[in-house]
């Protein structure tokens, strides 16, 4: 079975108009693309619409994106695919022209590749629609996915949104059971919370207070390393947690809508059904982003990058 290959894309958005996903009848020049939208270090502007898919071509797998996006900050853009790329191809809804970025233009840490472009200081405006493709080794071109962007209010780079309302988000930990450890798979769990909490305090042995009140998201990951979270893609296994799986690079997640930690209420408690978390980075800093569907059908996704305490404990 081969290792998915996992790409990570980061935009330079220097502004964008609002879209639909219906195409004009005079869609603006490509020069436009470039112009108002975003530019890609290494990535060659073509005139036309993006190719289309080829028949029996492979598909991307797991696309992960911030939906909101910062001025003068980075976007990243994650998905994987069971082939070899040799070029992804980006492009707007309704604009005339699409990027070819080569593979070579990636940077590359094991199995995940990344750009990283800054998001222009005069971005303001509401949305756009962004396509994605990528073009295989025998020249198959994948089907395209839809990435709708829209303007991250929150005042925060790290944000969290559930329902298209957007929060900060402050901070995060990790805590390990290493009672659930199995082989070189350990138990995990990544816990990132919004403001209006004022504090967490960790006892070292896997109990905790959070005081406050805010949203709360929980992952339980399968990771391949045994003190951090491994870089790479976390598939959701539709369940709260992973708790003695034996593969790696699996993760659960769970919800808390307005929790209060100083009573252990909330308004409602949502399991995670589908989606991804990304781990694109996880040296002194880590870097996160994650996109998700709830039980209810509804969209939870956000980006982190910042320190993250770690504990562990046994039971």
């Amino acid at each position: 079975m081969k290792n998915p290959i996992q790409i990570l894309i980061l935009l330079s958005i220097i502004t964008f108009a609002a879209c639909t996903k219906d195409e004009p009848d005079n869609p603006l020049a490509s020069d436009d693309l470039a112009t108002n939208y975003f530019t890609i270090d290494g990535a060659t502007l073509n005139a036309g619409a993006l190719p289309q898919a080829s028949a029996g071509a492979p598909v991307l797998n797991s696309v992960v994106v911030p939906g909101f996006l910062t001025p003068g900050t980075t976007v990243p853009m994650a998905f994987d695919i069971d082939a070899e790329v040799t070029s992804v191809l980006i492009s707007v809804i309704g604009i005339d022209g699409y990027y070819e970025v080569p593979a070579t233009a990636l940077k590359s840490t094991q199995s995940t590749s990344s750009i990283y472009l800054k998001i222009s200081q005069s971005f303001n405006t509401p949305g756009f629609v962004a396509t994605i493709a990528v073009k295989t080794s025998t020249g198959a071109i994948s089907a395209h996915a839809d990435l709708g962007l829209a303007m991250n209010s929150s005042g925060s780079t790290n944000y969290l949104s559930y329902d298209n309302a957007v929060s900060a988000l402050p901070a995060s930990y990790i805590s390990h059971n290493t009672g659930w450890d199995y082989s070189n798979v350990y138990s995990m769990a990544l816990n990132l919370y919004t403001s209006g909490f004022t504090g967490f305090t960790s006892f070292g042995n896997g109990n905790y207070t959070l005081s406050g009140i805010g949203n709360f998201l929980r992952f339980g990951i399968n990771s391949d390393l045994s003190n951090k979270l491994g870089v790479g893609m976390y598939n959701i296994i539709n369940q709260s947690y992973t708790g003695n799986q034996e593969a790696a690079f699996l993760a659960g997640a769970e919800f808390y809508l307005n929790y209060n930690g100083d009573t252990d209420e909330m308004e409602k408690w949502l399991a995670i059904n589908s989606g991804a978390i990304a781990v694109l980075n996880n040296s002194t800093e880590y870097e996160i982003i994650f996109d998700l569907i709830d039980e209810e059908g509804k969209v939870i996704n956000g980006y982190y990058k910042g320190s993250v305490e770690y504990f562990e404990y046994a039971e």
